[in-house]
């Protein structure tokens, strides 16, 4: 039955299609604004309320606030896009958000291709973990899903050397190393503890490999999923594998690691960085991994489903007005 909100949906689906043409479009999983949504991330970008936009004024959004937004997106009747703009240098990434039964669009700003590189990640761990029921032996991760995470991450910076290709040489043949320095003072000092792996003589591709290797082997398969998902992380944090980004894209892989595993995600917020760096150490130095284990299980996220049952509990009005929507209270729970 062709109802109205459908043929309305499929109007401005059409509309939208012809206005963006030039745009790239890209399907969101929900999941990924729990992510966004912690302030003070390492990564540097914050959810707030001054980088989201109505688009066109629905029933949905009476005042922007983080609960608000976030119950939006989440919504089952609301799709959620990323749009990359690769003319527009200062804000090439955004989110669309339009839910057809309530006619209403949201623009979400200044989340960088953080979030571009996030959300293809997530949607591969959601993939990958349904192969795995099906198939125990399936490939987990190769070394070309690594380096196009990366070369997401960065893609303002492809073609350069070590970005989105591990670092070996650069454009004289000369060894592509890198440092991990802290700041002191303004100034920045190597850290002591542990430097990334010497670039040149394929060192670093090598060392990849044999990470990709382990991952796929039977060994990783029957370890613990937190502790192996952390090993991984502190290896390739030592590897180092690209002159820049490296600590995202491990962080990036990481949540995969647990995604695959149906364990929470992490998100590890500034104010517990340095935490994080000597928990690092510790791994890499002294293969310790408590410390690692413990900092990702202090920082994993809510679930969505969490997110709409704090929602329907703490906010009985905005319930009414979801369930005159069509977003029923047993469509969050299933959810």
């Amino acid at each position: 039955v062709l109802t109205i909100d459908i043929l309305y949906g499929i109007i401005f689906t059409i509309i939208w299609g012809c206005f963006m043409s030039n745009d790239k479009l890209i399907s969101v999983d929900a999941e990924i604004f729990n992510l966004t949504n912690e302030s003070e991330t390492i990564e540097g970008f914050a959810f707030k309320n001054d980088n989201v936009r109505i688009v066109n004024h629905g029933e949905m959004i009476s005042e922007i606030n983080n609960d608000a937004v976030l119950n939006f997106l989440n919504c089952p009747t609301t799709k959620v896009y990323i749009k990359v703009d690769e003319y527009d240098t200062e804000h090439s990434t955004k989110i669309i958000a339009h839910n057809f039964v309530a006619h209403e669009t949201i623009e979400i700003t200044k989340l960088g291709d953080h979030i571009l590189a996030m959300n293809e990640i997530l949607l591969q761990a959601k993939n990958k973990r349904k192969e795995l029921k099906v198939n125990p032996d399936a490939e987990i991760i190769s070394n070309e899903m690594i380096q196009n995470l990366n070369g997401l991450l960065l893609r303002k910076k492809l073609g350069e050397v070590g970005i989105g290709k591990y670092r070996d040489v650069d454009y004289y043949g000369k060894p592509c190393h890198v440092q991990v320095a802290s700041m002191d003072h303004g100034s920045l000092i190597p850290i002591k503890e542990w430097q990334p792996v010497p670039g040149g003589n394929g060192n670093v591709p090598r060392l990849m490999d044999k990470l990709v290797n382990w991952v796929n082997s039977d060994e990783f398969r029957q370890m613990d999923p937190l502790l192996r998902a952390v090993k991984f992380h502190s290896t390739f944090i030592h590897i180092h594998p690209f002159r820049d980004g490296n600590g995202r894209t491990g962080r990036m892989l990481l949540n995969y690691m647990l995604s695959i595993s149906g364990l929470r995600l992490t998100n590890i917020i500034a104010a517990d960085s340095e935490e994080y760096f000597k928990a690092n150490a510790e791994a890499i130095v002294n293969k310790n991994y408590k410390p690692l284990m413990d900092i990702v299980k202090k920082h994993q996220i809510r679930y969505s489903r969490e997110l709409y049952a704090a929602v329907v509990k703490y906010n009985k009005e905005r319930e009414r007005k979801l369930t005159l929507l069509g977003c029923q209270v047993d469509e969050f729970n299933n959810n």
